[in-house]
């Protein structure tokens, strides 16, 4: 499930596979080559149980949703990784989303140092976790400042917005936003919110900043200014 792209030179990409929890390098022979994995977690069930209105279940869910009311209060959970962005130090950040159960403030933004190659993030000293605490990363994008733009999908988690969506549910959603992070991510802070389902995120030539919006509702898909 590749995700998402960033060059690094005129030569090579890399991208994230959402599906293999990876970062690969692919050069323009179409040569792939593994720069990172990144490890499961062991992420708290409280979200979902929150989403299913647990102890007692929304009426009307399959059995196998409302079943999950009993989960242990932790299940292990894949990184799914969705966005990369090389830093002006040259190195690569990338953001997880977090798969079920779709916990939140927990996603991790991994810095990966330039020119890894093969590494185990569980392990590997090339790989360090440089933000957390964001829930369901979908973007990560440089701005003119030299900031990261950390983007979150939905602050409910994307399970939410999914349970909303497909079960018709009456979650209250909190929409997404987008964080702007020093590179050392010693200062943060947010700098657009009220976001629903937010995407992606781009800068124009004079520092603008853009955003899409609804990206998963086709009707209502739109593309907006965002600018701080």
């Amino acid at each position: 499930n590749p995700y998402d792209v960033a060059t690094v030179n005129g030569n090579e990409a890399l991208i994230v596979d959402a599906g293999a929890n990876a970062l690969l390098r692919v050069n323009n022979r179409g040569d792939v080559e593994v720069v990172a994995t990144f490890p499961n977690v062991m992420a708290s069930t409280a979200n979902v149980k929150a989403i299913l209105g647990c102890p007692e279940p929304f009426p009307g869910l399959p059995p196998e949703l409302a079943e999950l009311c009993g989960a242990p209060d932790e299940i292990p959970a894949q990184a799914v990784p969705t966005s990369v962005a090389v830093g002006p130090d040259g190195h690569y950040y990338v953001g997880e989303l977090i798969g079920f159960p779709a916990p939140t403030n927990v996603s991790k933004v991994w810095r990966i140092e330039e020119g890894t190659s093969g590494a185990d993030c569980e392990t590997s000293s090339a790989c360090s976790v440089v933000g957390t605490g964001f829930t369901s990363i979908i973007d990560l994008v440089f701005g003119p400042d030299g900031k990261l733009n950390v983007v979150e999908l939905e602050g409910s988690s994307w399970l939410a917005l999914e349970f909303a969506a497909f079960f018709g549910l009456p979650i209250a959603l909190d929409d997404g936003a987008v964080t702007a992070c020093s590179l050392d991510f010693s200062d943060c802070s947010v700098v657009a919110d009220g976001l629903p389902i937010v995407t992606s995120v781009a800068f124009d030539k004079h520092g603008g900043m853009w955003a899409t919006e609804n990206a998963l509702i086709p009707p209502l898909a739109n593309v907006v200014n965002v600018t701080p």
